[in-house]
């Protein structure tokens, strides 16, 4: 077998050091928290925005408030 190549079986293998439980218990958290987070990215979106056209409004480019906005 080409170095760097996995077989199928070895694939389908569980990694060693995995702990599924702790994995499923962060999916469980994410789900949880996942309105919250989706609130938090509509709220950083509309900062965002917010800053972009006050750089705008005060005369710079959009290339400018692109910069400043990054």
């Amino acid at each position: 077998m080409k170095e760097g190549v996995i077989s199928m079986a070895e694939f389908k293998e569980e990694p060693p050091g995995v702990d599924l439980n702790a994995l499923r218990r962060d999916i469980d958290i994410m789900r949880s928290t996942m309105a919250m987070q989706i609130e938090v990215h509509t709220l950083t979106a509309k900062l965002a925005k917010s800053k972009y056209d006050a750089l705008i409004a005060e005369g710079f480019t959009e290339h400018q408030a692109l910069i400043l906005c990054k």
